[in-house]
């Protein structure tokens, strides 16, 4: 089982997205994937099973502002989930992605102690409220064991039905 969970955001504004600010975020979020899941993946392909876990974002489906670098990697991250569960199902190897929103996590907890940013968050969330480790864990469990055997290819959002919508930052 691998869980590829690495991933960094430097939010500005496309414009003034430097190219190692680009180079940064891709590198981190989208080249790290690859290389490992290719990495644990060549050992899966060869035994003939195993899982793979990649850690998105719904800013890989709804755009947001300030978020293009971000928003870009973990779009791929979908695609490259599609495209492995294509290439190693046939090898008994499961590839799945969950795609979070707002968690409480060094990356976002600036963010979310702003009240007026939180606040936003929360309209923009069905369940007007952000996820919790716990959230996150089942559904790690259930994509990393048998009772996900028929699924591959799939991204999960995990995101109290955020993405149901759009985001609208300035709301």
């Amino acid at each position: 089982i691998l869980v590829n969970n690495a991933g960094t955001n430097i939010r500005t504004p496309t414009l003034d997205t430097s190219d190692e600010t680009w180079r940064t975020v891709l590198q981190t979020n989208l080249d790290s994937v690859f290389f490992m899941t290719r990495a644990a993946g060549a050992g899966m392909v060869e035994r003939g099973s195993g899982s793979v876990i990649h850690i998105g974002s719904v800013a890989g489906v709804v755009g947001m502002p300030t978020g293009v670098a971000y928003g870009a990697t973990k779009a791929a991250i979908g695609q490259m989930t599609r495209s492995l569960a294509q290439e190693w199902g046939p090898h008994g190897v499961r590839v799945n992605c969950i795609a979070p929103w707002y968690f409480h996590t060094p990356l976002t907890e600036k963010l979310l102690a702003a009240p007026d940013y939180l606040a936003r968050i929360l309209r923009a969330t069905p369940l007007r409220r952000t996820g919790r480790d716990e959230d996150l864990v089942g559904v790690v469990v259930f994509l990393a064991s048998e009772a996900s055997a028929y699924v591959t290819g799939q991204t999960l959002a995990v995101d109290g039905g955020m993405s149901t919508s759009a985001f609208h930052p300035e709301a």
